[in-house]
């Protein structure tokens, strides 16, 4: 299924600060959250995110607390934690973004329907009004008809 760029790519930057973490499941004891760290710079290289698409999508990671942002070195770096390992081990943002795209086409079904329902009732009632429109001009003709062949036959009434 289509899933979201985005979702994709907050999936795809936890699943490269996990590789800091010799892909481990949860932080053991001992690990303080700055062990984990990676430059900014390398991540985007790791992950061919650019530098614009890693800035829209990290407020979301970060607003989570799943991941943690330091000033290191002068440099700015990254690290995964906990809430993140476990977003990451649940596919969450993959979910999510599955979920988005059922819901846009749930939408669009559901839009279609009723846009269908409209249009069918236009027709049908534009369908009668011609066959009234058909029926006067069709007894305008015969009256003409009749007058020119100078008969007078008495034209059906409604």
């Amino acid at each position: 299924m289509f899933i979201p760029k985005d979702d994709k790519l907050r999936h795809k930057i936890l699943e490269t600060l996990n590789t800091k973490t010799d892909n481990q499941k949860f932080r053991p004891e001992g690990i303080r959250e700055e062990e984990w760290l990676m430059p900014i710079d390398e991540l985007l290289e790791k992950t061919g995110i650019s530098d614009e698409d890693y800035r829209r999508v990290n407020s979301l990671l970060f607003t989570r607390d799943e991941i943690y942002i330091k000033a290191y070195n002068g440099k700015e770096h990254i690290a995964i934690k906990d809430n993140g390992m476990t977003a990451l081990n649940e596919k969450s943002y993959l979910k999510e973004g599955e979920e988005k795209t059922r819901k846009k086409i749930d939408f669009l079904l559901k839009f279609t329907a009723v846009f269908s329902l409209v249009l069918s009732t236009f027709n049908t009632y534009s369908s009668c009004n011609n066959q009234k429109a058909d029926r006067e001009k069709i007894q305008q003709l015969q009256q003409r008809i009749n007058a020119i062949e100078g008969k007078a036959i008495p034209v059906p009434h409604k």
